[in-house]
């Protein structure tokens, strides 16, 4: 109900599933033993995990990404057998969707994304999680702290899996899904729209970077590349253990 009013300090959540409720709690309840009790609390707020679901990516808002990247992959190890018209390759129940040989993403090319590498990840969560390996200097305000090393956008990000894989190619959805529900119809899906515009806007690491230092080791480009690399290669083992 609040997507359209953007995201700051000021809004008041009012979440109702359970997955929203202990998110607010968490992070209400850590700021207040933080800043009124003195309590050492730090609540890790990630950005989107790239390379966390390859080879097959779950179906969130970030994950779109992911999804382009092993779409990529699968393009290069399976290139020859897509035939034309609508094909799939799938594994139990996720499945990349072509169409002629290219990829449709559920998000334009503007879409944009705040990442962070999934080998990056762990280390900045270590040290903020434990008080021995944070910096001795001071401590940040409040409890939580957001982690993120690059912001992204699809059509950068294809820009960058083309200088890996010339034969990719990608069509970019026009309009919306008449059926938001229906994974197998291909076009924009208007929630991971509106949930993409605001992250991007909403992450800052100040706070993350007084409590641990410096921790971003990848920029986009490098991220990006190492995941392609990583997905071919299990594309490629899953070929082989097919027998394709």
């Amino acid at each position: 109900n609040h997507l359209h009013k953007g995201v700051s300090r000021d809004l008041v959540a009012v979440p109702h599933a359970p997955y929203g409720l202990t998110k607010m709690m968490a992070g209400l309840g850590g700021t207040m033993f933080s800043n009124s009790y003195g309590v050492d609390v730090s609540i890790p707020c990630l950005a989107g995990v790239l390379n966390a679901h390859t080879p097959w990516p779950a179906d969130g808002t970030t994950e779109e990404l992911d999804k382009m990247i092993v779409a990529a992959a699968a393009q290069e190890v399976f290139g020859e057998q897509l035939p034309t018209g609508a094909h799939e390759i799938r594994n139990r129940d996720k499945k990349l969707q072509f169409v002629n040989g290219a990829y449709t993403p559920e998000v334009t090319q503007d879409t944009k994304f705040a990442m962070v590498d999934a080998e990056t990840l762990p280390q900045a969560i270590l040290m903020l999680m434990h008080k021995d390996l944070r910096k001795k200097d001071g401590h940040a305000p409040g409890a939580v702290h957001h982690v993120y090393e690059y912001t992204v956008s699809m059509g950068e990000a294809y820009d960058i899996l083309k200088k890996k894989n010339p034969n990719f190619k990608v069509e970019w959805a026009k309009e919306y899904k008449k059926d938001p529900n229906n994974p197998a119809e291909i076009g924009l899906d208007k929630g991971k729209m509106y949930r993409a515009g605001i992250w991007p806007t909403s992450m800052d690491v100040t706070s993350t970077e007084k409590e641990i230092g410096p921790f971003r080791q990848y920029t986009a480009e490098e991220s990006i590349k190492k995941a392609y690399d990583r997905a071919v290669q299990e594309m490629r083992e899953l070929r082989f253990a097919s027998g394709r």
